[in-house]
């Protein structure tokens, strides 16, 4: 796993090595620069729009290096005032080359624009000048934009537009990927995304928060392959509470996932209506019905026989629908609340009470706005800070599901799995994934995760949400991203795990 830091964290990282390990600054300025320069090699007229601060100073640098490659590069100068006492070494520098500065570029001119107009730094809306540079930019029609570091008028920490911001085609960020890029929009403004080691040391990171870490590729083999001694309990008994009597597609999809996810045994407890699509589809599960009310001895069976719950897809949230969810919380066992269970729970937040550290909570923008009485454009603005805050407040496991998902959990552990495609955005992929997660949950050769300790229900959690988004990137290959739906992802699992 990578790592990955909020802007401002950087911002401190760049200020310890520079005042307290004593690289100085134009050292790291130079290996930023020419870890840029393999992404130009192609291009024969090169503007470099820069600010007036280090990373205007890198861009100068870039510019240097690619005019002493002989290509042909000019320098656009955005803003007024001195500029930092690295950016004016770097233009004395470029000035003395004999570099040409222009005013008032012809932006449709160039092949390749480099936009460093702005750093990490950045946290006020673009106005004026700049955003209209930005503008022109953005329309010029160019074969390529190179972002410094990250796109110019973009949240380094929250992805946010502030005003307006360069749609890059690359962009290359030093030292550590930002939360910014991967969260949207900014991941949209980004492109291609590239880290380039600068000569941080590993002490500059150290103690600051703790740490985040994401993958942007997919892994071949995600799981181990199975002990030869083990059986059918070493993979999980994993109980599905699930379907109510209109919705009975939910819980075979759930527990059809868990099966292909390596789920040793599954039991489904859903509606009598569901009985002959169920025993027709999956005949590998123990099924158990009821009607318009649960049987409390029936309900404790099933309960009391589970290694793992999963509870609330199509579920439906009437009172027999809150009877289940309340039970599964009560039980105190692993479980994973998902779709209708959150929304049951957020419409009763005294049953708050009930979460324990073995719950892992899956809600999209729209049910964690009503778990936290919140609106979605404020979670959307602070996605991190919100999943964790709930994780740590009620002691669970929050996999906040989005284009990019956050999962976060109390002890301040925070992966971003940033394998995403939009033709994931269909009915049934949430319940394809409660369903994986009860598979991982339940497995108990499921390696454990050496970057997040402390909690047994991380590692799930983190393997659940990876081996959903490979399986439903596969799909798309297969399907495209308008055709896919949720059993192509089901059905894509077997390529993934051994």
């Amino acid at each position: 796993m990578k790592r990955v830091v909020f802007g401002k964290e950087m911002k401190a990282v760049d200020a310890y090595t520079i005042n307290q390990i004593g690289i100085p600054s134009l050292v790291l300025m130079e290996r930023a620069a020419y870890s840029c320069v393999p992404f130009l090699k192609d291009s024969q007229r090169i503007l470099a729009a820069v600010g007036r601060g280090n990373n205007g100073a890198d861009g100068i640098a870039l510019a240097r290096m690619l005019w002493l490659n002989h290509q042909n590069v000019e320098i656009y100068v955005v803003g007024t005032g001195e500029g930092t006492p690295e950016w004016q070494t770097q233009k004395q520098i470029a000035e003395n080359l004999g570099i040409p500065f222009v005013t008032n570029p012809d932006y449709s001119t160039y092949d390749s624009i480099v936009d460093a107009i702005f750093g990490v730094g950045l946290s006020r809306p673009v106005t004026g000048g700049f955003a209209e540079v930005i503008d022109r930019i953005n329309a010029s029609g160019v074969r390529q934009v190179l972002a410094v570091d990250l796109p110019s008028g973009i949240d380094s920490t929250t992805g946010a537009v502030l005003g307006t911001a360069v749609r890059a085609d690359q962009t290359v960020t030093f030292g550590a990927m930002k939360t910014g890029l991967l969260l949207y929009p900014g991941a949209e403004y980004a492109g291609k995304i590239h880290v380039a080691d600068i000569g941080f040391p590993e002490c500059a990171y150290t103690g600051r928060t703790a740490p985040i870490y994401y993958d942007m590729e997919p892994l071949s083999g995600l799981l181990p392959a199975r002990p030869a001694h083990s059986n059918k309990g070493t993979y999980g008994r994993v109980l599905i509470i699930a379907g109510s009597g209109h919705m009975g597609g939910a819980c075979f999809l759930c527990a059809d996932a868990a099966y292909r996810s390596g789920a040793g045994i599954v039991r489904i407890l859903t509606h009598e209506n569901n009985r002959l699509a169920l025993q027709k589809q999956l005949p590998e599960a123990i099924l158990s019905f009821y009607r318009d009310t649960v049987a409390e001895t029936e309900l404790q069976d099933a309960l009391d026989w589970a290694g793992v719950i999963v509870a609330g897809p199509g579920l439906g949230q009437n009172e027999t629908a809150a009877t289940l969810v309340w039970n599964a919380l009560k039980s105190g066992k692993p479980l994973i609340l998902d779709a209708d269970g959150l929304n049951i729970l957020a419409a009763r937040p005294e049953w708050k009470s009930l979460l324990h550290p073995q719950v892992i909570l899956t809600p999209h923008l729209g049910e964690m706005a009503r778990l936290t009485g919140t609106s979605i454009a404020q979670i959307q603005a602070s996605v991190l800070e919100t999943a964790l805050a709930y994780a740590k407040e009620n002691r669970v496991t929050c996999i906040l599901k989005d284009a990019h998902t956050v999962i976060a959990d109390w002890n301040q552990n925070l992966y971003l799995n940033a394998v995403s495609n939009p033709g994931m955005a269909k009915g049934g992929s949430g319940d394809v994934l409660a369903g994986i997660l009860g598979a991982m949950a339940g497995n108990k050769a499921l390696p454990e995760l050496r970057e997040f300790p402390g909690n047994p229900m991380f590692a799930p959690a983190v393997y659940g949400v990876c081996l959903h988004s490979q399986a439903g990137g596969l799909a798309v290959k297969e399907s495209g991203e308008y055709s896919m739906n949720a059993r192509d992802i089901i059905r894509s699992i077997k390529e993934i795990v051994h």
